[in-house]
């Protein structure tokens, strides 16, 4: 009523047209006393559900980004095991003389040795960073007993080639979290769009809402996809489907086709795990290899007949060799 009141007031009355519309404004004066509390309710009204709004996408946006923070940290952490296992690989291979001194006896340590070992393969960080300690002390018990120094070396090298494996599988931990972050962070830009256009004064068509419930249930499928790819999971896919391929109601030669599929698969795998691969191309190597077990387990379960069977075969063995010659090239992504 005061700014109506004042628009009154600024007519300038010494003119034909302002007197002309401070007759009008008088004249409206009741039908506006009607209506300005109305609309200032609806204008209060407006300004409390367009907060609400943004505080809730606000949390939203909150929320994700401490997602993202913590895909980031455990990506880093990853990271960190896996340069800490390629440090005592450096160590091991730089040391000549057999290791000494065993605090246990054999058979204890190396029972501690293999379940660690387990647990790191497993995704298990704290497991992966204990590694190289519970790795020593088997190792020294060994060349404690070791009748010779055959013995303590064949040790040594299976120590070895199971730290391999455990690095790659730490550098595709940290290349698959770094997947997840990089996720999180295109649903905080989406929304964040989303906040500035609010925050601005505008409204979202149906279009635009429906586009951007799209776009981050992709990003929520995108992210529940990465999650699943990892060394550990890879190996307990592998091992339905070779559970999948003895089941099948399928000739013994189609079988028998698919069981070196599998196989060639598990060797593809350790490969790539123990390449010197950067560890995004790692994981996306094993994201193909997951393809890869898909397609036996599907010639598995369903009967495609011997052409169809061999061409999934023959796919899966053109992936595995397209990645073998990445890898011998040396090349980067």
């Amino acid at each position: 009523r005061e700014e109506y009141r004042a628009l009154i007031d600024a007519q300038d009355l010494t003119t034909e047209a302002g007197r002309a519309l401070w007759a009008e404004l008088v004249g409206m004066a009741g039908v506006m006393d009607q209506i300005l509390p109305a609309v200032s309710g609806l204008t209060a009204e407006l300004e409390t559900l367009l907060g609400a709004v943004s505080t809730s996408l606000d949390a939203t946006i909150n929320a994700v980004t401490e997602s993202q923070k913590a895909a980031a940290t455990a990506a880093g952490n990853w990271y960190k095991a896996a340069d800490s296992i390629a440090e005592f690989i450096r160590t091991m291979r730089s040391t000549s003389g057999a290791l000494v001194s065993p605090t246990q006896a054999t058979a204890f340590s190396q029972a501690q040795y293999q379940t660690r070992l387990a647990s790191a393969l497993a995704g298990d960080l704290d497991a992966v960073n204990g590694l190289t300690g519970v790795a020593q002390t088997y190792l020294d018990a060994v060349g404690a007993t070791a009748g010779s120094a055959t013995e303590l070396a064949l040790a040594q090298a299976r120590v070895l080639s199971d730290l391999g494996t455990v690095q790659g599988a730490s550098q595709i931990e940290g290349a698959r979290w770094d997947v997840i972050q990089g996720l999180y962070q295109d649903q905080v830009d989406l929304m964040q769009e989303v906040a500035d256009t609010l925050a601005a004064g505008n409204a979202l068509s149906e279009a635009q809402i429906a586009t951007l419930t799209s776009q981050l249930g992709s990003l929520d499928d995108a992210i529940a996809a990465a999650a699943a790819i990892n060394y550990a999971s890879l190996q307990k896919q592998i091992d339905l489907s070779i559970t999948a391929v003895e089941d099948a109601q399928i000739p013994e030669y189609l079988k028998a086709l698919l069981r070196n599929a599998d196989t060639g698969i598990t060797s593809y795998v350790d490969f790539v795990t123990r390449s010197d691969l950067t560890p995004d191309l790692k994981w996306l190597a094993l994201t193909g290899a997951s393809e890869m077990v898909k397609t036996v387990t599907y010639a598995a379960e369903n009967d495609l007949g011997a052409d169809l069977t061999r061409l999934a075969v023959d796919t899966v063995s053109t992936l595995r060799k397209t990645v073998h010659l990445l890898a011998g090239a040396g090349l980067d992504a």
